[in-house]
């Protein structure tokens, strides 16, 4: 995901950048555990800054097994992120209202009332289950 926020035009806060500084409402919807904003599709709207070591790390492990050096515009993304230690804005958060407007938990909690009207007896086991649905459904 860090290597995505710094090659993308809109992840990491940079979509909200290019609005300012108009003011701007996100309405959001999740379906990442515990709704941390700045994960929820690499967080467009959502200021971020950058784990310069991990970036440096990810790129100095993976770099020598290309079969090809990266494209220039690529090598010169990273190194700018790097360089300024940080992928998007800092003043997003100052003009961007993120809503977040859906989410696991609500429709976990949706359908359970929903269950309950029509006369079911409803047992939620847990509303942080993560994984592979084939597996996890076992």
């Amino acid at each position: 995901n860090l290597l995505r926020q710094c090659l993308s035009k809109v992840k990491a806060g940079k979509l909200g950048a290019k609005v300012l500084p108009a003011q701007m409402v996100s309405l959001i919807l999740s379906d990442v555990i515990d709704n941390p904003l700045q994960f929820i599709a690499s967080g467009p709207t959502i200021a971020q800054s950058l784990d310069i070591k991990l970036l440096q790390t990810i790129i100095e492990k993976y770099s020598p097994k290309l079969k090809e050096p990266l494209p220039s515009p690529v090598s010169a993304a990273l190194e700018s992120a790097i360089q300024i230690g940080s992928v998007s804005c800092p003043f997003v958060d100052n003009c961007i209202q993120n809503v977040l407007i859906g989410s696991n938990t609500m429709a976990i909690e949706a359908a359970s009332a929903a269950a309950k009207y029509c006369g079911y007896d409803v047992i939620v086991l847990s509303q942080t289950v993560q994984g592979e649905a084939k597996e996890v459904g076992r």
